[in-house]
């Protein structure tokens, strides 16, 4: 079993360019309003919180339909479980260097949001993923492999 998709679009980092955001939280348990357990209303704060940058929250949105649209293609019905081998390879048009594990977890992230992957806890292994640089804009894109990962035997 082996699957390849491809997300077109330059892959942002994740973690770049967080923002802060404020939400109402009981001064006690930290909880939002409607979930707390102290059940104190007059004692309401301010908490903050941070939030992916707008370039990721863009990306993911088209990411995700891209892939669910692969997903119904290659007849994934149910997301893929069990420990899973992803090969990435990772195209930017940009010359600045970002971390590829930042751009690995947002493609995993992706792929766990489209369904086609239960969990990005279950990716084991991530040999051969690759980040290249230097492309034309229009040919930015992540290439990815997916396939089951089979533990070495050990001698």
């Amino acid at each position: 079993m082996t699957y390849r998709l491809t997300i077109t679009g330059q892959t942002p980092s994740k973690k770049r360019g967080m923002q802060i955001v404020y939400r109402n939280a009981c001064s006690a348990c930290r909880k939002s309003p409607n979930k707390c357990i102290c059940h104190r209303p007059s004692a309401i704060i301010k908490v903050p919180s941070m939030i992916p940058n707008k370039d990721y929250l863009k990306w993911i949105k088209g990411a995700v339909s891209q892939l669910t649209r692969q997903r119904i293609l290659l007849g994934i019905e149910a997301p893929l479980a069990g420990p899973l081998h992803v090969i990435t390879m990772i195209y930017r048009h940009t010359l600045r260097r970002a971390d590829k594990g930042n751009l690995e977890q947002t493609i995993h992230d992706a792929l766990q949001e489209a369904g086609v992957i239960n969990d990005d806890f279950l990716i084991e292994n991530t040999d051969g993923s690759r980040r290249i640089l230097g492309v034309k804009k229009e040919e930015a894109r992540a290439e990815i492999i997916i396939k089951r990962h089979i533990e070495p035997l050990e001698i």
